[in-house]
């Protein structure tokens, strides 16, 4: 089962209970084989990924449901080591934003699973008791976060990197879709500059019909993210319009360039990213 309201309780100190043993018994740890809390392991999310997400983005629920383990392993992973509990093992910014943003999602397909089958996380809150966001009920290094501690007060405030918003995985349909591979510090920046990509070369996000460009609501939520990494210094909808320039396809991003349209953005759908739902 995922993670309920007794997941921080679980025990995750397996390799301290084996050590002790060996040392009672005058026996040493292979060398070569460091302790599991001698690296943060993501392997685990890994499998996750790699096992119930579609190429299309799409999230088997109904059968992460049925087989968890994986997820729960990265969720007591999670909750035993944060960049905060044990800063040694994220050294670099990069280490600490792809940690968060994995833990996020993580997160995220914690909560749907455990609540699964739903339409939307927007009807959690009755379940939950409170907002989907808001409520801090997620372990990470032994303390409690909520989504929005993580986006807002961890990941915006400290990296200001408004590419998160494209890895960052809400479980809806206009969300950006999940990334095949967990994020990690040597393939961070390629990783960001991926999923930019990916996000603004769909239709759904970014689409420019007659003297119109659509954009996704995201970029109207978040403007001044955008707005600060815009080129130029351009402010206002230009802004959001020179900074989508950077990864739309050549032949969209000249069209724009010569016929300088109107922004509009699109309504968010909500609706889960079920594998199984039908349009």
């Amino acid at each position: 089962m995922a993670s309920g309201p007794g997941f921080v309780k679980r025990k995750v100190g397996l390799w301290a209970v084996v050590a002790a043993w060996l040392s009672l018994l005058g026996v040493s740890p292979a060398r070569g084989q460091a302790p599991p809390e001698d690296s943060f392991d993501d392997s685990a999310y890994a499998r996750v990924l790699e096992t119930f997400v579609t190429p299309e983005g799409q999230v088997r629920y109904a059968a992460l449901k049925q087989d968890p383990a994986a997820l729960n392993a990265f969720l007591e992973r999670l909750a035993a080591t944060s960049p905060e509990s044990r800063p040694e093992l994220f050294p670099t910014p990069a280490a600490r934003m792809a940690y968060w943003i994995n833990a996020y999602n993580a997160f995220v397909l914690d909560a749907v699973v455990e609540a699964y089958p739903i339409e939307s996380v927007v009807s959690l809150r009755t379940l939950f008791g409170a907002l989907f966001f808001k409520r801090a009920r997620f372990v990470a290094g032994g303390k409690k976060y909520s989504l929005d501690d993580i986006e807002h007060g961890i990941l915006r405030r400290g990296f200001a990197d408004p590419r998160l918003h494209f890895a960052l995985n809400c479980a809806s349909t206009s969300c950006p879709k999940l990334a095949p591979q967990p994020y990690r510090a040597e393939t961070l920046e390629a990783q960001l500059e991926q999923a930019a990509r990916r996000f603004i070369s769909r239709e759904e996000n970014v689409w420019m019909r007659g003297d119109v460009l659509f954009l996704s609501k995201i970029f109207a939520w978040y403007r001044e993210d955008f707005l600060k990494a815009a080129p130029g210094g351009a402010g206002g909808t230009a802004g959001l319009v020179a900074y989508v320039l950077r990864y739309l396809p050549e032949e969209t991003a000249e069209r724009v360039r010569q016929e300088k349209p109107r922004v509009e953005f699109y309504d968010y759908d909500w609706r889960l990213n079920d594998a199984a739902r039908a349009d």
